[in-house]
């Protein structure tokens, strides 16, 4: 009986994805047509948000294009809709959680509560309902009464306009959320001395046994060895960090966990854009291993390179444990990344 009022309560509820390798990387939400919206001007605002979008070998334009798409929806929404700050535009566009844009959803559209689904065509809407919450929180309620698992908290829902990829969210976005921004922003306060030339950064990767791997970061005549293990795997948030670069969404760091000591990778930005200032240091105790400016293109290509090289030539998953994949059935962490159109685009390095 459970079981039947769970499945009551579900309704409007749908987890969409595209498989990869054994795996599929599925979201779990609400389904809102743009076509649904009733109002004319209003949809013809968000379809005109298309145009705003960057793809996988354009992400470094992104922040000109979140001001772009921003702008266009002040001419329409006087504010109330809100471009998510970390958006990557790559087919969908985020929006920040807020009670103005659940006000309008709620007075404009209508939910798909049904779909008609052809395993060999398109999926069509076959019963819709208005859409009646007008503030996140009355959202949250009714969306995790419906989920049949007993948690003890409720996950949170990202609001998103999508175009292009609807089955194609990655399980990699997620490695965004262990990306932090660093509060210091030194462009602001420092121009870099004159005479300071960019040093070369060097990056390779190494497979090791029983669940551990390396990672050799070189600056200059350095080379900082970090331990990589499977109990607190750092590539999806090295993927993340990386693609965060690219887009010039920095200052930003993660964290490296060794199973005790942790290392930290951040890259700040400089009064040139071409050029950021890239640390590894301690977490705890803020030894500097590595440090220098350089030149971002240099800095992303190495990495993007070597995880490349690391993935299709070095990587072995038998010696990499992942039970959570399998388990919900995500795609393993070798076809994350070999299946990543971002990491596999390659541009030169422009020359110094």
């Amino acid at each position: 009986m459970r079981r039947r009022r769970v499945r009551e309560r579900s309704k409007g509820r749908f987890a969409i994805g595209l498989t990869s390798g054994d795996g599929c990387a599925f979201k779990f939400g609400v389904i809102l047509p743009v076509s649904t919206c009733r109002d004319e001007s209003a949809m013809k605002t968000l379809l005109g948000l298309r145009a705003c979008l960057v793809s996988e070998d354009h992400y470094y334009t992104a922040k000109s294009m979140r001001a772009r798409a921003q702008a266009i929806l002040n001419e329409r929404f006087r504010g109330a809709l809100k471009i998510d700050p970390n958006a990557s535009l790559n087919g969908a566009i985020s929006f920040q959680r807020s009670r103005s844009l659940f006000q309008i959803l709620s007075e404009e559209f209508e939910y798909v509560e049904a779909f008609h689904d052809d395993l060999n065509g398109f999926a069509e809407p076959r019963i819709l309902q208005p859409f009646r919450w007008p503030s996140y929180g009355e959202f949250m309620e009714w969306f995790n009464e419906g989920t049949e698992d007993e948690k003890w908290y409720w996950a949170h829902c990202a609001p998103y306009l999508v175009f292009d990829k609807t089955c194609l969210f990655s399980a990699n976005e997620d490695g965004i959320v262990e990306v932090e921004r660093c509060s210091l922003d030194p462009s602001h306060l420092f121009t870099i001395a004159e005479g300071v030339k960019n040093k070369t950064v060097s990056v390779r990767f190494e497979m090791d046994e029983a669940g551990w791997a390396h990672l050799y970061v070189g600056m200059g005549e350095k080379t900082k060895k970090i331990y990589l293990s499977d109990a607190f795997p750092p590539f999806d948030a090295l993927l993340g960090w990386l693609k965060m670069l690219d887009r010039d969404d920095i200052p930003a760091r993660f964290h490296i966990d060794e199973e005790g000591e942790e290392k930290t990778l951040e890259v700040y930005t400089t009064n040139d854009t071409s050029r950021v200032l890239f640390r590894v240091t301690d977490r705890y105790t803020d030894e500097v291993f590595l440090e220098g400016i350089v030149a971002r293109e240099q800095l992303l290509e190495e990495f993007k390179q070597a995880l490349r090289d690391f993935f299709q030539d070095d990587f072995d998953p038998e010696q990499w444990r992942e039970g959570e994949p399998e388990e919900r059935g995500f795609p393993s962490l070798h076809d994350r990344m070999i299946n990543d159109g971002w990491l596999f685009w390659s541009r030169k390095p422009p020359e110094e």
